[in-house]
């Protein structure tokens, strides 16, 4: 597997369109800084990390739908790819649907969301990661 995060949020897009309460993939620590930022920017309802087998850990993501049981989630879209990294400067940062989404930003500073990024004073750019609104 080449892109480990683009697999990851195909496997969140597949079971929120299958409508499955939660799914398990492998972990990393750059994955688990994603899973943080939906948490707390609202897309899922939360994570877990489960090292019960000491060879491999595993994210266990429990996924959020609205009370008429549609996916919070209507996008998830990989921008930047193993082939293809795409860079913006701290003042070229793109807002997602006028801010109603989020663009994830790997930065010096850590994972940071586009609305976060705007928030600083000095405004950092970074890698663009993902789009999710």
């Amino acid at each position: 597997m080449s892109c480990q995060i683009g697999d990851m949020l195909t496997r969140i897009r597949n079971a929120s369109m299958a409508k499955h309460e939660s799914l398990i993939c492998a972990y990393s620590k750059l994955k688990e800084a994603i899973l943080l930022l939906m948490v707390k920017e609202g897309y899922i309802e939360s994570y877990e990390v489960d090292d019960s087998d000491s060879i491999k850990k595993k994210l266990c993501i429990n996924l959020k739908y609205t009370t008429s049981g549609k996916s919070v989630i209507n996008h998830m879209r990989l921008i930047s790819k193993p082939g293809r990294k795409i860079y913006v400067k701290g003042n070229a940062i793109p807002r997602s649907r006028n801010g109603l989404g989020i663009y994830i930003v790997s930065t010096s500073y850590g994972l940071k969301t586009d609305s976060e990024i705007l928030k600083m004073q000095n405004r950092v750019g970074g890698k663009l990661i993902c789009e999710i609104y």
